[in-house]
Formats: structure tokens, sequence, C-alpha cells
């Protein structure tokens, strides 16, 4: 069976749980079991644009109804696909359900290299390996690229991208835009920098001209701030206290 943790898609405070039998899986297929998962603010906007941006079409469900899709982790507890074992650990977009069917696939390791040989501005550091890899690469780098310019109308203005927590919590200061949420709290700590635009001129004017003070400035500035600023320890614990009642 599966349980499938349902919300109205015309009214975000309606939820249900309902339960389906396990189908047969395919050839290719293959059934994930979701055992752990993030709930943010973004879980919101999923379902707030649900519509709008096609969030609802990932997972689709009963009419009316939608599975908010959720970053997490998921386990192999069928599979009809060759090198893909059961036991496996799989880290991905989930629907808000205990298990989920996909079909399997592989990137084409030729295609793939073709195309970073075509870019000699692009570097592939190797496969990510999620969370673990991040000190390492924000070790490596200056900035973080905070300047989320996908939804300037709506979603891109008043939402706090990853990088910006990630970032921040191994000191590395962020680049946003002025007038949008993360630019807001970039300005408001004075942990980084904005642009207006138009951002092509501003961002180059900006290289062009800062100095090293200027930077460590920031960056000390960055380092003083409590890590609770980056991680969501306190708020997650009560969070998880509240979900258990």
């Amino acid at each position: 069976m599966s349980s499938h943790f349902q919300i109205a898609r015309k009214d975000l405070r309606q939820t249900r749980v309902a339960t389906t039998a396990a189908a047969r899986l395919l050839p290719g297929q293959v059934r994930l079991h979701v055992d752990a998962f993030s709930l943010t603010s973004n879980n919101i906007t999923y379902g707030a644009f649900g519509d709008a941006m096609h969030y609802w079409d990932f997972f689709p469900t009963t009419e009316g109804w939608g599975l908010v899709p959720l970053w997490g982790f998921g386990e192999v507890v069928a599979s009809e696909t060759d090198g893909v074992a059961v036991g496996s650990r799989v880290y991905g977009y989930f629907p808000s359900a205990s298990h989920v069917v996909v079909k399997a696939g592989a990137v084409d390791e030729t295609r793939f290299k073709a195309t970073l040989q075509r870019r000699g501005n692009m570097v592939y550091g190797g496969p990510y390996r999620p969370y673990r890899d991040l000190e390492e690469i924000y070790r490596g780098v200056d900035f973080a690229w905070a300047l989320d310019l996908e939804h300037v109308d709506h979603n891109s203005r008043w939402l706090l991208p990853c990088r910006f927590y990630e970032a921040g919590y191994f000191g590395v200061p962020c680049l946003a835009v002025h007038g949008f949420e993360v630019g807001s709290l970039v300005e408001r700590h004075r942990i980084g920098w904005t642009f207006d635009a138009p951002l092509e001129d501003r961002l180059v004017r900006f290289f062009e001209s800062i100095t090293p003070a200027d930077y460590d400035r920031i960056r000390g500035r960055l380092d003083s701030m409590p890590s609770a600023m980056f991680v969501a320890d306190d708020d997650v614990a009560r969070l998880s206290r509240i979900l258990d009642r």
C-alpha cells in the first residue's frame, strides 16, 4: 500500500490522506520508499503556484487534489531495472507520499562530455554528493550568485534560495538583486552586495572596482553572524515536536 498526503488545489488548508494499492512494476521501473524529506517555505510556493508553474503536474493524482513536491531521500524497495538494486539510496524530487514509482534512466556519458567540450567556461568536477561536498565547493569560491531571475514578477522576488544559507554558513558573501527579499536580507545585515538594473553593467563595474579591503570587511561581518541564521536547528526541532503531537 502507498499513502498519499493530498492537498486541495484550490484551498491549501484542506488536506487528506489517501491510500492506494501498489501497482505491478513495468520493465525499467523502480519503486521508492520516501523515508526522509525537507519541509520549508518552498513547499508552500509549490502549492501556491501549483497551477501557474505546473508543480501539480510532477505527480498527478485525484482530480482537484495535488501532491506537493518534496526534496528528500528514498530507498529502492522494488526494482525492474538492471543496475538499480533493492536497498539503494536515492536523493531527489519526491511526492508527498510514502512511495513513488519512477522510470530509471542514465545520463549518456558520451553526449555529456561532448557538451562540456563545447563550453570552455564550464568545469565538471565529478558527481555531486548532496551536502557532503558543500564545504569543499564553497571554500573554492569568493562569491555566491544569489540573483534568482527565473520568475522576476513573483517567486524570485520573495524566495530565499538555498545558496544564501549554504554560502552564509561557509562564510561566502552573496550577490543579490536590490528590492528582492534575499537582497533586503543581505543589505540589512551588510553581508554581501546588491545590484539594480541594468544588472550586467553594474556587475561589471562592481568587479572592476571592488578592493581586497572591501571584500574583507564584508567577509568579516559574515563570519561574525551566528550559525543559527543559516541553519534551522531550533526551528526544525520545534516543528518536529509540533508534528509529533
